[in-house]
């Protein structure tokens, strides 16, 4: 009896933190009776999940809450993911990757190199779920898409996963307390975004491309990685497994709904569309970025890391747009990368150095909030390295890239682009219409920059030097003339949003 009440304090405890390694469902929604929990074994210590008065909840083992009790704790502020957010599949991986024969020692040697990618997988998972609830709210309704989607294509069932219906998530939007989703219910949506991208990748030919030999490569202990390179390419399950760590990496960096919604707007399937961000993510080093924003911890507060990931997000998306709308799938990732990196690393310092009051401003914001200087400029240039690929493309070998990035840069703030840019990121995307709308108005602006600056370069050519060096103030009426409303105002949104009425499609090369 005395053992009964220990535990039954134990999950009451107002603690920091409560970890459940154990076996057995320990906590239940408060709507639901023990039958529902459906663990009779532990009916007598069982409780509610608003009796829980621990900060943070950590599930080691399986379904120590149910599922509806994890909603109800993170909807009254408790915060925790779930169980299969907190643990990891690797080591069974990789114990299906090496021979039965061979196995046993190899792992034991290893076993350090395994714990630590382990925590990596899971602390991944946990950072894009807190990218992801940050804007819960926002994206409440990019997430009700998601569940439908899910269900026409996934067989998603609302009731088994806990998730709302129709009726339910119309209330939490009017309910006018800046309520989303629940940490455990963007979990569940990873999860599905991460099983539907396997499947996809699975049965299309990405698996076997052979630029991505080193993904799999890296999958794998550096303490295994000599012995068994040689090997890794002929492995039976070579395919399977690079399935799974793709669509892996693709949702722990980009999240849920980043595939489904270029899906939806260029009509370029899933696989056409990873290729297109793999090339992007390798031309500009952007994992190594992430890594960097993430080894922060502390150094700065979490919101600030969330911006710098969202700015990372945003800058994906506009990348990836770039190659399906300039490029027919599938997207050649080994090409693409040989060609744009060595000319991007020059345009590195050029393209921020033309918009330098912006990156300066952003970089000192960075740096005031604790981020190194280095990282803190790295990520205020993303703005303008965004126009990077069209710079490539306009010089096309045929001009020198930096003239062609002083050309694009000078046109930029000359006619107020920058400023254009600037307001359209700050557009409200509430719903899904209205983000998909943003994310069109965004890629216009850059069609039209490109345009301009071919135009510029062909029809005045070596003269446009002047315009790139020159400092004068040019009386050139530009979209901040163009709009009455003021910046920030409501009808300004309205009025910038009008933008978005679609234009001509761009032919694919």
């Amino acid at each position: 009896m005395r053992a009964l009440l220990a535990y039954f304090a134990l999950l009451r405890a107002p603690v920091d933190v409560l970890c459940n390694g154990g076996v057995g469902t320990f906590v239940k929604a408060s709507s639901q009776t023990h039958p529902e929990a459906a663990d009779p074994a532990n009916d007598a210590i069982r409780v509610d999940a608003d009796q829980v008065r621990a900060r943070v909840v950590v599930e080691g083992g399986d379904l120590g809450f149910t599922q509806r009790a994890r909603v109800e704790y993170a909807l009254a502020g408790g915060r925790m993911n779930t169980d299969f957010i907190d643990t990891s599949d690797r080591e069974v991986n990789l114990k299906i990757l090496l021979d039965a024969a061979i196995r046993d020692g190899p792992l034991a040697a290893v076993q350090d190199e395994v714990a630590t990618a382990v925590l990596t997988d899971s602390r991944l998972q946990s950072r894009v779920l807190g990218v992801v609830e940050s804007d819960a709210p926002v994206f409440l309704d990019q997430h009700a898409q998601s569940i439908r989607s899910f269900e026409q294509r996934d067989n998603l069932d609302r009731e088994l996963e806990c998730l709302l219906d129709e009726e339910a998530l119309a209330a939490r939007r009017k309910a006018g307390l800046g309520l989303g989703l629940a940490r455990p219910e963007i979990a569940v949506l990873l999860a599905h975004a991460k099983n539907s991208l396997a499947r996809e990748l699975s049965d299309s030919p990405v698996p076997d491309e052979p630029y991505l030999a080193g993904e799999l490569l890296r999958y794998v202990p550096p303490g295994l990685r000599q012995r068994l390179g040689p090997t890794m390419a002929r492995h039976p399950l070579r395919r399977q497994i690079l399935t799974t760590v793709l669509s892996n990496d693709l949702a722990d960096h980009v999240g849920t709904g980043f595939f489904s919604r270029l899906e939806e707007t260029t009509g370029v399937s899933t696989p056409d569309a990873v290729r297109a961000y793999l090339a992007v993510r390798d031309i500009f080093g952007l994992n190594a970025l992430w890594s960097e924003v993430d080894s922060l911890a502390t150094a700065c507060p979490p919101g600030v890391r969330t911006e710098m990931f969202h700015d990372l997000q945003r800058f994906c998306q506009l990348g990836t747009l770039w190659f399906l709308r300039n490029r027919r799938p599938p997207v050649d990732i080994a090409g693409e990368v040989e060609h744009f990196r060595r000319q991007i690393r020059q345009l590195a310092p050029v393209l921020p150095a033309a918009l330098a009051e912006m990156v300066q401003r952003r970089t000192a914001e960075l740096t005031g909030y604790g981020v190194p200087g280095v990282l803190a400029g790295r990520i205020a240039a993303l703005g303008p390295l965004a126009a990077s690929l069209d710079v490539v493309e306009i010089a096309a070998d045929r001009r020198d890239v930096g003239f062609v990035a002083a050309v694009y840069s000078a046109l930029d703030v000359g006619l107020g682009m920058d400023w254009l840019q600037e307001q359209i990121v700050e557009l409200p995307s509430e719903s899904h219409w209205e983000l998909l709308a943003k994310i069109s108005l965004r890629e216009d602006l850059f069609a039209q920059r490109r345009r301009l600056t071919g135009v510029a370069l062909a029809r005045y050519g070596w003269r446009c030097r002047i315009c790139a060096t020159s400092r004068r103030s040019v009386p050139i009426r530009g979209p901040r003339d163009v709009f009455s409303p003021e910046p920030g105002s409501a009808g300004f949104g309205a009025a910038v949003a009008l933008m978005s009425v679609a234009g001509p499609g761009r032919p694919a090369r």
